[in-house]
């Protein structure tokens, strides 16, 4: 599977801690992966899902407000997910809902410890399918990385 992930941004309050940057930004870029899925009813399918991102890290400096490149890092997810779809009527769009819950990996290419926390996916939408290619988009909602 190849797709797009937005990137985000991790609000730094305490400049104690964190006396440079007042934010850190996850770049936006593409992510790749696999999808393994299996029929267990008609319109029912688990799934195993791996996805990586290679993005930066950029630092919004507390004194001048400017952006500098910090350090590249990658974004794993490790999902199992249930897709429930209408039984197949012989249409080549079927729309259907996910429902998944996994793991996501921080992995800093830095001297920078790695972090794992629990994420999770929710979403519904049409698939286009043509043959054995299945083209889709899905919405997720996960990790909370400000704890880095």
């Amino acid at each position: 599977m190849i797709g797009y992930r937005f990137g985000g941004n991790i609000e730094l309050e305490n400049p104690a801690i964190n006396p440079t940057f007042r934010r850190l930004e996850i770049e936006s870029n593409p992510a790749y992966g696999i999808a393994l899925n299996h029929g267990v009813h008609d319109n029912i399918q688990v799934e195993f899902q791996w996805s990586r991102q290679d993005t930066h890290i950029n630092g919004r400096s507390r004194t001048s407000n400017t952006s500098n490149r910090l350090f590249g890092a990658y974004v794993d997810q490790y999902h199992a997910n249930f897709l429930f779809h209408p039984a197949e009527g012989g249409s080549h769009t079927q729309p259907f809902a996910v429902l998944g819950l996994g793991a996501t990996s921080f992995n800093p290419r830095a001297s920078l410890s790695s972090r794992t926390q629990f994420s999770f996916e929710v979403g519904a939408d049409q698939a286009f399918l043509c043959s054995s290619f299945r083209i889709e988009t899905r919405g997720e909602m996960g990790t909370d990385l400000s704890q880095i």
